[in-house]
């Protein structure tokens, strides 16, 4: 009997793992957009007619916010949160000016919801393969794996890439002081330096501003709520405060 009970034991606890394990979570399990999908795409529209009214062309690249910070709290770049309403880690938007074309680049799953040693607690979350991301923003996913021939064949056609440098003026490259904290745009950009020496950048940053100070009615309504809820905070707190 004991022997019986030793040899299954190992299916019986592979059949209890399997009845315990949290389900495959999706995106929208979680997150949803923080405006309708045609407000996100108008934004990009008037982002690519502002180039071409220019008379530019090339590829505006944006980076989301690295996923792996040691356990901090994700907060998405502003910039890649404004065209596309999504939280997505290690992720690049690439809108291409002259094409009207615009592609999100993201890994296969989120690997923060990815452990092989506590499967149970993090089951996974599918990114690349989520349909509803893709049918729920208007945005075309590709492989993160495949930016890099999309770069080098714009290195290759001495293509403009227009990158926000957080700041007016030239583009400048990541500080190498002891203690500086280059932003995601000069990671990427020193990085596609150094695999790329043939890339031109432009500063987006002017584009990016005049864009993002003309509010749509919806970002005004949000405004005015997030004001309502400040001021009743503050009569709240006011009565306790001597």
């Amino acid at each position: 009997m004991n022997q019986k009970f030793r040899l299954l034991t190992p299916l019986l606890i592979f059949a209890l793992n399997l009845i315990a394990q949290t389900p495959e979570q999706h995106y929208f399990d979680w997150a949803s957009l923080p405006f309708e999908k045609e407000e996100l795409s108008q934004r990009r529209e008037k982002l690519i007619e502002h180039f071409q009214g220019s008379g530019e062309s090339g590829l505006v690249v944006i980076p989301s916010r690295d996923g792996f910070s040691s356990g901090e709290t994700f907060r998405q770049n502003d910039d890649f949160y404004y065209f596309t309403g999504l939280e997505l880690p290690n992720s690049l938007l690439v809108i291409d000016i002259e094409q009207k074309s615009v592609s999100v680049y993201v890994p296969e799953t989120d690997l923060r919801f990815h452990s092989t040693t506590r499967p149970n607690d993090f089951p996974g979350r599918p990114l690349l393969y989520d349909m509803a991301i893709a049918s729920r923003t208007g945005l075309q996913l590709r492989d993160i794996l495949d930016f890099s021939e999309r770069i080098y064949q714009a290195a290759k056609a001495q293509t403009t890439i227009f990158i926000d440098n957080g700041r007016p003026g030239p583009v400048t490259m990541p500080s190498m002081d002891y203690f500086a904290t280059p932003s995601p745009e000069l990671l990427l950009m020193n990085a596609m330096i150094s695999l790329y020496p043939g890339l031109k950048f432009e500063n987006s940053y002017d584009a990016m501003a005049r864009l993002r100070m003309i509010k749509s009615p919806e970002e005004i309504k949000l405004m005015r709520m997030a004001t309502d809820i400040n001021v009743e905070a503050i009569k709240i707190t006011a009565k306790s405060v001597r």
